[in-house]
């Protein structure tokens, strides 16, 4: 009987410790098997992908050989495999140079902001499988708008909505503004930046919005000549400004992103264009390095950007890209990485494409994380849908 006990015991104790270690969070990596790269293309002619926060939708766009011209496609995504129904794929309208689509939400839940060709901002919400609601906002005014984006504010019932207006003076200054859904008209001044010889301030940096809050992200710095920057957080509700971090020349800020684990507050940017940096929000209220990672990568004089945090059974990663030189990417040789964050080692090379890799995005389905961006061979003219398997499984 003894003997009998102690057999179940023991029993007991495995099913326990298997219960236990199924449940625990480096678990998600599945280091018994080994990870293989996977990169496989999954569709031609692809540009500004874009997924929904809960990986359930699929915005792009398509290039039409016409200067500046672009078809907006939507799909629902099927989050056993991971991919997009391009089969029933729904065009949503045409955009021309920088009305690209971005996802944000509201209290009626998410939904994507494009301008149109005719300069026309709308609000395309998802309505069941397949199904897009429009809301036009119009023109809203006259300013020649670039580069905007959108809140995610799921407590309201309105949505901000940035822009930048580029000026075409010599020692002229681009402008960031902003407005309100429900009050279009009301056009809002944030802050002007000197371009530079990369391109406006605000293509190196662009301005996001802190989820779940009516806060955005934007850059500013003390030199016209040099892409070094600190940045700025403009708070929606009372219009204000505020300081979020005092580097000064010490960071080449890159795409930054703000966001949050829990109640803490992080920020991600990379440092001197080859460094991921994670800032951690401090009582003051600036933000200051508590991470700093290189990259193992063969490219030579390159630049790190367009990382995006998400987290897996309690362990946060993400996914970004390096590339060739400086400046706005999409030009020259790249790859994109996969790299854990707040204590998880795993930093591996997801891409194999020899060429052009841009924009990482992640799904995540209902027991996988997949990894999207566009990219070419260096030559072709058009961008193709690229998808890397992770070894991230749960």
């Amino acid at each position: 009987m003894n003997k009998f006990l102690l057999l179940s015991f023991i029993a007991s104790l495995l099913f326990f410790q298997a219960c236990k270690k199924a449940d625990d969070p480096a678990d998600a990596l599945n280091p018994s098997v080994p990870f293989v790269a996977n990169d496989v293309v999954i569709g031609s002619n692809f540009i500004q992908v874009e997924f929904s926060d809960d990986s359930r939708s699929m915005v792009w766009a398509e290039q039409t050989g016409t200067s500046g011209v672009a078809k907006v496609y939507y799909a629902d995504v099927d989050l056993n495999t991971g991919l997009p129904d391009l089969n029933n794929k729904q065009f949503v309208d045409n955009i021309q140079n920088q009305g690209w689509p971005y996802w944000g939400s509201d209290s009626q839940g998410a939904f994507f902001v494009l301008m149109n060709s005719s300069k026309e901002i709308k609000i395309v919400r998802r309505n069941g499988t397949n199904t897009l609601v429009v809301t036009n906002l119009g023109t809203v005014n006259s300013d020649v708008k670039s580069l905007i984006n959108v809140s995610h504010d799921p407590s309201k019932p309105y949505c901000w909505i940035n822009y930048v207006v580029k000026t075409s003076l010599v020692g002229g200054k681009d402008k960031l503004y902003c407005f309100r859904s429900d009050n279009p008209s009301n056009r809002v001044f944030v802050n002007e930046e000197l371009p530079n010889s990369s391109g406006s301030a605000y293509e190196l940096t662009f301005p996001r919005w802190l989820k779940n809050s009516e806060t955005l992200l934007y850059p500013f710095r003390g030199n016209a000549a040099l892409p070094l920057f600190d940045i700025k957080f403009w708070d929606g509700k009372t219009q204000q400004s505020t300081q979020a971090t005092n580097d000064g020349a010490a960071f080449h800020h890159v795409d930054d992103l703000a966001f949050s684990i829990g109640n803490q507050g992080y920020l991600f940017s990379s440092k001197n264009t080859n460094r991921l940096v994670i800032s951690k929000l401090q009582p003051s209220g600036f933000y200051t390095e508590s991470e700093n990672y290189s990259t193992p990568t063969t490219i030579a004089n390159f630049t790190l950007t367009s990382f995006e945090p998400f987290s897996v059974k309690g362990v946060t990663f993400g996914a970004y890209q390096v590339y060739e030189g400086g400046g706005i990417p999409g030009n020259s040789v790249g790859e994109i990485w996969l790299k854990g964050i707040l204590g998880e080692s795993l930093q591996i090379k997801i891409s194999t494409l020899n060429g052009v890799t841009v924009d990482p995005e992640f799904v995540i389905g209902k027991n996988k994380v997949w990894i999207y961006y566009y990219g070419k061979p260096i030559g072709q003219s058009f961008y193709d849908l690229h998808r890397c398997e992770t070894p991230l499984s749960f």
